[in-house]
């Protein structure tokens, strides 16, 4: 947690103090630039979302793996952070209390699903260490990394179909009835 709330607050800081020189930083991150596209083919999207989000699972699990302590899941929700700090602080610039809803709804409800999946991985992968610490070749424990992995990549396919099916039109309503472009 403290490195998802130093990574907000370190982009918050860059767009604050970038921002102030540089406009387009902010127009860059404007959420409604990426709304424009009205002609999404969401099938292709879903894709192109589902394959970059298993690479990412991939590399979670290759990563908590091979390092102990975890330092890369440390780095990625920092950057995670730091990508939610920069886009709620140049959305609130932006378009005040109304940029903060539209940077809250931009991220959710599929960046809680692979939130779940990050912890889900990180429990199971350390059950994974613990029983080979201890030489133990549990089926219970195996059934249980087995299912966890599984579970997890079930979930990267919801939070894709969510991030590529529905964020979309929540944001389109967004744009369409409170912050019209």
């Amino acid at each position: 947690w403290i490195a998802a709330f130093l990574g907000i607050v370190v982009g918050a800081l860059i767009v604050n103090i970038y921002g102030r020189h540089d406009e387009s930083i902010i127009e860059y991150m404007a959420i409604d630039n990426y709304m424009k596209w009205n002609n999404v083919e969401f099938n292709k999207l879903f894709l192109a979302v589902l394959v970059k989000r298993i690479k990412q699972y991939a590399l979670i699990w290759f990563n908590m793996i091979l390092f102990t302590p975890n330092i890369f899941l440390i780095i990625l929700i920092f950057i995670v952070g730091v990508i939610l700090g920069a886009v709620m602080a140049a959305e609130t610039i932006r378009l005040g209390i109304k940029g903060i809803v539209l940077a809250t709804i931009s991220f959710l409800p599929h960046g809680l699903i692979y939130a779940i999946v990050v912890m889900l991985t990180e429990k199971t992968l350390k059950l994974w260490k613990e029983s080979h610490e201890i030489y133990s070749s549990s089926n219970k424990r195996r059934r249980y990394i087995f299912f966890g992995a599984i579970v997890g990549l079930a979930l990267i396919v919801l939070g894709s179909a969510v991030e590529s099916y529905f964020s979309p039109i929540f944001l389109k309503i967004f744009f369409q009835y409170v912050v019209p472009y």
